[in-house]
């Protein structure tokens, strides 16, 4: 299964992606103005410690942030991300859920918190906590996709086949990703097929 999409001024910097581009129009949305230019330079550093897997440098860079703009939703996705990627989940979760009730319209904080359950061995209550995202996640891709595996790892098939098709469809560099995740392992003998559909029916909608 992919983790969460990338943060956000990765993407907006133009910094290297861990993953291709899965989302970032819902990322777009971010109000990035509201924070002084110290606090993007702590931002940025910490992004950057983390693509050069140093973690600890990354979450000394956020604890340098004043109190009026640690609870920023683009810095509390930071702290979710330093948190994953040391595979802290249970700190990620709470990190996650403590930014997704603010309802925030970060499409990361949704998935992560699923994506942190999911490597707990929670993948029920993973796939509920999703399924409870804001609509504006419904054209995020990486959304369906991690839908997908949980549906996959719990036995629901049909489901976890329509999910992958509407990840697909919305970017279809996701066949690629799902020929060798294991968690999809019972729908890898079909999935040329379910590709195949999933983009034909894509381009019958853009005719259409």
């Amino acid at each position: 299964m992919l983790s969460p999409v990338p943060h956000p001024v990765a993407s907006r910097r133009g910094r290297r992606r861990q993953f291709p581009e899965k989302g970032d129009s819902a990322m777009e949305t971010t109000d990035y103005d509201t924070l002084p230019p110290l606090v993007m330079r702590r931002l940025e550093a910490a992004v950057g410690y983390l693509e050069l897997d140093l973690p600890e440098e990354a979450w000394r860079e956020l604890e340098g942030i004043d109190e009026v703009h640690a609870t920023h939703p683009i810095i509390m996705l930071g702290r979710v991300d330093i948190r994953m990627r040391q595979a802290r989940w249970e700190d990620a979760v709470g990190l996650a859920e403590a930014l997704c009730q603010l309802e925030t319209t970060e499409p990361g904080a949704y998935i992560s918190r699923s994506f942190c359950l999911h490597c707990l061995g929670r993948t029920l209550e993973a796939r509920e906590k999703l399924l409870e995202s804001p609509s504006l996640m419904e054209e995020v891709p990486t959304f369906h996709y991690n839908l997908a595996c949980y549906e996959c790892k719990l036995g629901n098939l049909e489901a976890a086949r329509s999910r992958l098709a509407k990840a697909i469809s919305l970017y279809d560099g996701f066949e690629e990703f799902a020929e060798t995740d294991p968690d999809l392992k019972e729908l890898q003998p079909e999935l040329a097929a379910l590709a195949h559909s999933a983009k034909k029916g894509k381009k019958k909608a853009k005719k259409g």
